[in-house]
């Protein structure tokens, strides 16, 4: 399942807008005003118009108040917050993530749709599809991900752009929220997952290093459910990856999952097979209005 938005959605269409066009930034403190004048001042030969700095393009692309303190919360000072910076703009023109993004929304490369059907991942973005507190929602049916299938036929590098488009959808979205502060909720529905993949656990590690250096403060909160007894021991390989204010935010829901999903967002954004009505995989129902029909393919071994 390919890493998709809500239908008739914008939020994911333009991966290289302006930072003008994101929303001001509400109630900023003294302290964040402060920390914001700090770091344009160290960034200020890649936010020059002129600079044709390694990483300027994107850096200027991100200038925003909204993005910069998303930087500056995920690391302990501004100037480590800067290098942080530096170094995501540089990667993002370095890998390209405008044109991964572009070409993995509808795509018709063959190689691409078959590389999607291997990451089941879908973003919910729309007016109608937030959690709780406003933000988007982040669904991930890493159970029926095969990554047997993925590393025998070589298709991490391409899962790798999968998961990119997937985490860019979601920090245009959280980017675009209104107040500049939203973040989003995780679904994690880890049914199906079986000792096994923990063999395969060095292509998840890889994925979730990109979201920790490369996307920072777009989570607000990650529901790990469903989960089979491997989940604690694929957890404890997992968590030293991440820094401590991830791993703070990450909550393994019992078999009450779905009464403590309820409390973090609508039904209607709960995937239906855990007991919600937003229907994924292979399932076909509708959100906000757009048929959503999903196939949940195996890569062919």
């Amino acid at each position: 399942m390919s890493a998709l938005m809500d239908p008739n959605d914008s939020a994911g269409s333009s991966p290289a807008a302006d930072s003008a066009a994101f929303p001001a930034v509400s109630n900023i403190t003294s302290l964040e005003a402060s920390n914001l004048l700090e770091i344009r001042a160290l960034l200020s030969p890649l936010f020059s118009p002129s600079s044709t700095l390694p990483g300027s393009v994107q850096a200027r692309l991100h200038s925003d108040d909204g993005t910069l303190l998303r930087f500056i919360a995920a690391r302990g000072t501004v100037k480590e917050s800067a290098v942080m910076f530096s170094e995501t703009m540089v990667w993002r023109e370095t890998v390209d993530v405008p044109e991964i993004h572009r070409s993995h929304t509808n795509p018709t490369d063959p190689a691409i749709v078959k590389a999607m059907e291997t990451w089941y991942g879908l973003v919910l973005t729309g007016v109608d599809s937030r959690s709780n507190s406003g933000g988007p929602v982040m669904i991930e049916l890493i159970g029926s991900v095969d990554l047997a299938g993925v590393a025998k036929h070589d298709l991490g590098p391409a899962l790798c752009d999968c998961y990119i488009h997937y985490l860019e959808t979601t920090w245009l979205a959280v980017r675009r929220g209104e107040g500049g502060r939203q973040k989003s909720l995780v679904i994690v529905d880890l049914f199906g997952g079986t000792f096994d993949q923990l063999r395969y656990i060095s292509i998840i590690k890889h994925l979730a290093a990109i979201g920790s250096a490369r996307y920072p403060e777009v989570v607000e909160t990650i529901a790990l459910c469903r989960g089979p007894w491997a989940v604690s021991a694929a957890w404890k390989i997992l968590s030293p990856l991440l820094p401590a204010a991830t791993r703070a935010k990450v909550k393994i829901l019992g078999p009450d999952y779905l009464e403590r999903l309820r409390a973090l967002a609508p039904e209607r954004v709960i995937p239906s097979s855990m007991g919600g009505s937003c229907f994924v995989g292979d399932e076909e129902g509708a959100v906000d209005g757009g048929e959503l029909k999903r196939r949940a393919l195996k890569v062919e071994r």
